[in-house]
C-alpha cells in the first residue's frame, strides 16, 4: 500500500491501494489524402482507388468503314458490291485453271468482263478508280475471246482488289496497277484507241 496522502486532513484514494494506470483506448486515426477525391474510406482505413483499364473497341472492318463512307454515295455502295462479285469470279477462274477446267475459267472471266462497264459508271469516285477499271476492261476486250493465262488473271484480280481496298486510290498508285497489267502481257489501251494507233 502506498503512503497515505492527506488533503486538508482527509486521506485520498491513492492511499488505499496500488496505483492503476488506464491505457489509452486505441481509437483509429484517419489521414486526409494528399490528393482530393482519390481514396475511399473502407472500415476505418483510407484505401486508394485501384486503377482499371477499359478494353479498346474492336477495330472496324473495311465493310464498316465503307458503310460509314457510303452514306449518300450510291456509287461507292455499287462499286463495293460489283468489286466483291468480280473478285469471286476471278477466284473461281483461278480454281478452274488449277483443276484444268479451261472452259469454266474462261466463262468466269467473261462474267468479270460483263461487270466492268457498270463498274466504270462509278468512276466519279476518282480518276484513279476510273483508270484502273478502264485498264482492266480494255485488257479483257483486247483479248478478243482468247483465254487468259493464270498470271493475267492474277494481275486483273490484283488491280480490282486494289480499288476495293482503296476506292479513292491516287493516280500514281492507279498507274502502277496499269503497269502490272501491261507486264502480264495485257493491252490496256481502249479498243478504239488501239484501232487509231494501228491506222496511224
Amino acid at each position: 500500500m502506498s503512503a497515505t496522502t492527506k488533503v486538508n486532513g482527509t486521506p485520498t484514494l491513492s492511499s488505499f491501494g496500488p496505483q492503476i494506470t488506464l491505457a489509452a483506448y486505441p481509437y483509429p486515426t484517419y489521414t486526409l489524402p494528399s490528393e482530393p477525391a482519390s481514396p475511399i474510406a473502407i472500415r476505418g482505413r483510407a484505401e486508394p482507388v485501384s486503377s482499371f483499364s477499359v478494353p479498346l473497341a474492336q477495330a472496324p472492318s473495311i465493310d464498316d468503314i465503307y458503310r460509314a463512307m457510303s452514306v449518300g454515295s450510291s456509287e461507292l455502295r455499287t462499286a463495293v458490291t460489283l468489286l466483291k462479285t468480280a473478285l469471286q469470279w476471278t477466284d473461281s477462274a483461278l480454281a478452274s485453271l488449277e483443276s484444268a477446267e479451261l472452259i469454266h475459267a474462261d466463262d468466269a472471266m467473261q462474267h468479270v468482263r460483263a461487270l466492268l462497264p457498270e463498274l466504270f459508271c462509278c468512276r466519279r469516285l476518282g480518276d484513279g478508280f476510273g483508270t484502273v477499271v478502264n485498264a482492266a476492261q480494255s485488257a479483257l476486250e483486247n483479248k478478243h475471246g482468247e483465254p487468259l493465262t493464270e498470271n493475267q488473271i492474277r494481275s486483273i484480280r490484283g488491280a480490282l482488289k486494289s480499288i476495293l481496298d482503296e476506292p479513292l486510290i491516287g493516280f500514281d498508285a492507279a498507274n502502277k496497277q496499269v503497269d502490272r497489267l501491261e507486264s502480264a502481257g495485257l493491252s490496256v489501251d481502249p479498243s478504239v484507241m488501239a484501232a487509231i494507233t494501228a491506222i496511224g
